[in-house]
């Protein structure tokens, strides 16, 4: 039960600033509201198991990230990367895999959680709490069956995306990036959530201004087609079996042009001519005008159709 005791033990295991528990004191139950009460001890449990590290005015997100050695590959991973370029908060996990020589299998001995934020920002403020709202949905989309090991191969959950690393063991473990999906559709959904998270914190309409491509087709899927409920549920629960086989095709081939859309927006951003970013700007347009409206309209369809063919 969400409580003073609940924020007073919070406060105590990780040695927290009242900043930060006066901060979670607004959002926590604004978290609930939104995703539902039937998700309480999951949210609870996921933010008591996740620590949450507000940079310095001498650190970075990526200082801190090296220096505490998490498990985040830049370069190889495209939201890792966007992560990064963002500078505002990051969820990650660090894993430790023991190989196990008498059965030739792999196993998670232990998975530490942390929700890494930028000191730009003060708690205080409403940046500051959208900052780290859009870390806690992550958690808490990612808590439940986070992480599977597959043979030899580690999967990594949040929400309806996923990344798979081959795990290589030689003088020591590592893990090799092979393949990922749906991170910039999860992305754009998060997007969502943190805007409607922090308007009701807020008590007042507040915009997130992050990638509007994928936020637009967040809201469009969950707002105006009426699937939040839905699509929460799926999420939280990492039903991404389950989100596929509703949607068919469409949830793969909407999961890969989001991808398409948060590359070029992010090469639109970092653009410096104006005619570079018109250039984007054109391509962009072209992916969600055609592509991507094509996609949302099948899944319009079939939104109330169980195992509707296509």
């Amino acid at each position: 039960m969400f409580d003073k005791q609940y924020l007073h033990n919070l406060k105590d295991k990780f040695n927290y600033e009242d900043k930060i528990i006066k901060t979670l004191e607004k959002i926590i139950p604004c978290v609930i509201s939104y995703y539902g009460k039937e998700y309480e001890n999951l949210i609870l449990e996921a933010l008591f198991n996740c620590e949450i590290v507000n940079c310095s005015s001498k650190q970075t997100i990526s200082k801190v990230i090296n220096d505490r050695k998490l498990s985040l590959f830049v370069g190889e991973s495209l939201m890792g990367d966007i992560d990064l370029k963002r500078g505002e908060s990051i969820y990650k996990v660090n894993l430790k895999i023991l190989y196990d020589e008498m059965t030739n299998t792999y196993e998670i001995e232990d998975i530490d959680r942390f929700i890494v934020t930028s000191h730009t920002f003060n708690y205080d403020s409403p940046k500051g709490i959208e900052v780290l709202t859009h870390a806690i949905c992550h958690l808490i989309k990612s808590y439940e069956d986070e992480i599977l090991i597959d043979e030899n191969n580690v999967i990594i959950r949040n929400g309806l995306s996923y990344e798979k690393r081959k795990i290589n063991y030689g003088d020591e473990i590592f893990l090799e990036f092979t393949e990922e999906y749906g991170k910039a559709l999860e992305e754009g959904f998060t997007i969502y959530d943190t805007e409607k998270i922090v308007s009701d914190v807020l008590k007042d309409n507040y915009n997130c201004y992050d990638f509007n491509s994928v936020y637009t087709i967040a809201q469009i899927l969950k707002e105006k087609f009426d699937l939040g409920k839905e699509i929460n549920d799926f999420e939280i629960k990492g039903d991404i079996k389950g989100f596929r086989e509703k949607y068919k095709d469409d949830a793969l081939n909407l999961a890969n042009l989001c991808d398409d859309c948060l590359n070029v927006e992010n090469e639109m951003i970092l653009s410096y001519s104006r005619e570079d970013k018109e250039e984007k700007m054109s391509i962009l347009n072209k992916i969600l005008s055609k592509e991507v409206y094509s996609s949302l309209m099948n899944i319009y369809k079939a939104k109330n159709i169980v195992g509707v063919k296509k």
